[in-house]
């Protein structure tokens, strides 16, 4: 039992960082995306 929730709690920590690592990502990618519209104006 205890091990079971063990597994179930990595397997949300790996899922929490894998979420933040894509966060960061589309974060990257809109300020790339502002800092262009910026530029042309």
């Amino acid at each position: 039992m205890a091990r079971d929730l063990l597994v179930g709690h990595c397997i949300c920590v790996i899922i929490f960082i894998h979420i933040l690592i894509i966060f960061k990502e589309i974060i990257n990618i809109v300020e790339k995306y502002i800092s262009q519209l910026t530029d042309n104006s």
